[in-house]
């Protein structure tokens, strides 16, 4: 049940669109960034769907603007990850802060590309991903439910109700459309098993979690300078990789049970320049990654490429952060990247 009154504008009028105009005329700054509210109510106005809650599926046509995070993948295994109070703990860490509430913020860059994913077994990816099926279901009714059942609200919910905390008359309610019992629920069997995934015990201390994610991060990058990589997607990555030459002059992709170990690079071995400039890019980085290279000795092993074309590619990478100029006007990989 909704809580709009039985009186109201028919969606999709110029009446229903002038009752949310008045309705929010005389909102305060601080209270209208709370945009999510906002736009449940814009999108019952228009009489259009609400959109689904943070962590939800999309479509590919849907293009995510500004700072929202879209995750590109469609395996769910990844979802109850990042759904977890382990990825939790670890992009609270990572990510910055903001505004007078010192709220946090996720940075895509610490929070979701350092982030060190278990390298779970088939089974036990198949029943995280399940799991967060059952998760992002319940918790997208719920919000379609009703305006005043927000991912925060509910989450509010579920940390009064694991602490033990009674409830406002107002979380009450949410917890009653939301069914907050349940989503606590879910959420632990989610924890649970993604703390399996990493070979933990659970329930663990935040403190701990993050120490083991620390550690671990750090053992993944020592494993990527040697070559070997634990890919996220590897029907996407080692493919693209591969449609990019390997960027690494010779180098020939592993096979599935090789555990992602590339050989050593062979310089001289020259390589086709890719028609995109994201493969371009691509392979840009991975020779860096091998060994420094000036623009001449990029545009001398790569087949058909425009050298100016390569300088502001490998310039773009510096101001990213990924490669760095040596001493001499070489770039190579940054430190702590791969």
């Amino acid at each position: 049940m909704s809580n709009a009154p039985t009186d109201a504008p028919m969606p999709g009028t110029p009446g229903a669109l002038k009752a949310l105009a008045d309705a929010w005329a005389g909102v305060a700054a601080a209270e209208r960034a709370n945009a999510q509210l906002y736009v449940t109510e814009l999108c019952d106005a228009l009489g259009v769907p609400r959109p689904r809650g943070a962590g939800s599926g999309y479509a590919v046509a849907i293009a995510p603007d500004h700072s929202t995070i879209a995750i590109a993948t469609e395996d769910a295994f990844v979802l109850g990850v990042l759904s977890s109070s382990i990825h939790s703990t670890w992009a609270l860490a990572a990510g910055a802060r903001m505004g007078v509430r010192d709220t946090p913020r996720y940075n895509k860059g610490p929070c979701f590309e350092a982030f060190p994913f278990p390298d779970a077994p088939a089974p036990l990816r198949g029943r995280i991903a399940a799991l967060a099926e059952r998760l992002e279901t319940h918790r997208s009714t719920a919000i379609r439910s009703d305006t005043r059942v927000t991912m925060t609200a509910m989450y509010h919910v579920v940390e009064k109700l694991r602490a033990g905390i009674a409830l406002s008359p107002s979380e009450r309610v949410v917890h009653d459309l939301a069914a907050g019992s349940v989503l606590r629920d879910l959420q632990d069997e989610i924890d649970a098993a993604v703390a399996e995934a990493y070979g933990w015990s659970w329930p663990e201390s935040a403190a701990l979690v993050l120490e083991r994610l620390v550690l671990l991060h750090d053992a993944r990058v020592e494993e990527e300078r040697k070559g070997s990589v634990k890919w996220l997607r590897p029907e996407f990555q080692r493919a693209r990789v591969s449609a990019a030459g390997m960027a690494q002059e010779g180098l020939s992709l592993p096979d599935d049970d090789s555990d992602g170990v590339l050989p050593p690079s062979a310089p001289d071995v020259a390589v086709p320049w890719p028609g995109d400039a994201i493969g371009q890019i691509t392979v840009l980085r991975a020779m860096a990654a091998v060994l420094p290279m000036s623009v001449d000795d990029a545009v001398r092993r790569l087949t058909g490429a425009r050298r100016d074309i390569v300088y502001r590619h490998l310039e773009t990478l510096a101001l990213l952060g990924e490669v760095r100029t040596t001493t001499d006007g070489r770039y190579t990989i940054a430190a702590g990247v791969m």
